[in-house]
């Protein structure tokens, strides 16, 4: 510690240039640590945890999608035979805006 402080002891005082250039470098420096900081923080946003819960998600939003077509299909179908030959599947189609 002492021979620290004898080489510590021995270095020039930086002058106000030199100390004003290493603040200005600190606050840069500070400011890059922020930015990553920030981009760290956005990536933890999309971890592993969450893209596992988005493909949960999305396997879930598929299946609905699936069940919401098939009960169409499957009242269209009902319908049609219904009407019997009243409305065709096309005119269901268009009265609904269905592709």
């Amino acid at each position: 510690l002492q021979a620290e402080l004898a080489t510590l002891g021995s270095q020039a005082i930086p002058s106000e240039q030199e100390a004003a250039e290493l603040r200005a470098r600190c606050n840069v420096e500070r400011k890059r640590r922020d930015e990553l900081k920030a981009k760290v923080e956005a990536m933890e946003r999309c971890g592993p945890g969450k893209v596992t819960e988005m493909k949960r998600q999305i396997v879930v939003a598929k299946e609905a999608a699936n069940r919401w077509a098939d009960n169409i299909v499957s009242l269209r179908s009902q319908f049609v035979r219904e009407q019997r030959g009243d409305v065709s599947t096309p005119m269901f189609n268009k009265t609904f805006n269905l592709p």
